[in-house]
């Protein structure tokens, strides 16, 4: 497991920090309200009107400006090796059959099935009386009777296995890459949600988090809001979901000022309405995957027993505390 995923996965079991617990520093916060084209290049937003506000996370980011061209790359790679290796086989096989031609003037056009044809000449009796090389044909011929033809097989097939085997692998990322659902914050209900491989993730405002891990000399920053769902056992787990807050947050490259800001916009966004960050609603053009993580077809209740099991796990906190003070 990479660095970079190894700090994704200890991301969601950081410790977060309520995020109302910054209300009032957030809401100080100069924040200019966003015109059209300001929210067009808003990074983390998706969509946002008076009743719902959604945020995306980094995986459309990572398919436009990483993918996408790797894949125009590694597709033009392709192409310049596949049309190098159909030009030497043209060329080669007018050496070849001029070879042919040279053993059939010595040895006459049944050549091919003489018993006394030299070792050396294997090759030619291979390709007997045929006026051209056929592509298979070419390819045994390139891999068995070639001077160093150990090392041509080994070179061609780590070089277009690399090269078709990346290519899968990019295409699937780019157009077969399960689209995650956005982070979805309805301001009625004071609701964050969202779903992942099935499962419901809510948290109440006043129970969201913020957590945040930073990697060796705060190179890496990684921030999510921390969300939570019920496991098999019915018991409460968290999952951090990670916005996109710049173009360097696909490598963990965040900085406080843009967290800040997003947290800003947020809870601006929830105490104060839309009008207080956007002048107006926006929804982000359709992402083109051809596969979508979809909205769980149990929504309504996992969302009902999440929010019970969060409400009472507030609730024995807070009698804790009361029960803890008591006997101080």
């Amino acid at each position: 497991m990479s660095s970079s995923n190894k700090l994704t996965e200890t991301l969601h079991n950081v410790t977060p920090t309520p995020l109302i617990d910054q209300q009032e520093t957030l809401l100080a916060m100069p924040l200019e309200k966003k015109s059209y084209e300001a929210l067009q290049s808003y990074l983390p937003l998706n969509s946002i009107d008076d009743k719902q506000c959604t945020l995306r996370n980094i995986q459309r980011l990572a398919r436009i400006i990483v993918f996408f061209p790797l894949l125009i790359g590694i597709l033009l790679a392709f192409h310049h090796n596949i049309v190098s290796f159909i030009s030497q086989k043209e060329r080669n096989e007018v050496n070849i059959l001029d070879w042919v031609e040279l053993v059939r003037k010595e040895y006459g056009n049944d050549f091919y099935l003489r018993n006394d044809l030299p070792d050396y000449m294997e090759d030619a009796r291979f390709i007997g009386n045929d006026k051209t090389v056929s592509f298979w044909k070419y390819l045994y011929y390139r891999y068995n009777y070639f001077h160093a033809s150990t090392k041509f097989l080994i070179k061609d097939f780590f070089l277009f296995g690399f090269l078709l085997t990346f290519s899968l692998y990019l295409v699937h990322r780019c157009f077969l890459w399960r689209l995650q659902a956005p982070l979805f914050i309805n301001r009625e209900k004071q609701l964050f949600f969202s779903w992942y491989k099935g499962k419901v993730y809510a948290v109440r405002y006043s129970q969201v988090g913020v957590s945040y891990l930073a990697g060796p000399a705060k190179i890496v920053q990684l921030m999510g809001l921390a969300m939570y769902t019920l496991d098999g056992d019915n018991a409460l787990a968290r999952r951090a979901f990670q916005m996109c807050l710049s173009y360097g947050s696909i490598w963990g490259f965040n900085t406080k000022l843009k967290q800040d800001e997003a947290h800003a916009f947020i809870v601006k966004y929830l105490l104060q309405g839309k009008d207080a960050v956007a002048a107006t609603d926006y929804k982000r053009f359709p992402a083109l995957f051809l596969r979508r993580d979809k909205k769980p077809a149990d929504f309504d209740e996992q969302l009902e027993h999440i929010l019970a099991a969060l409400d009472k796990r507030d609730s024995n906190n807070q009698e804790d505390k009361d029960n803890s003070q008591e006997s101080s």
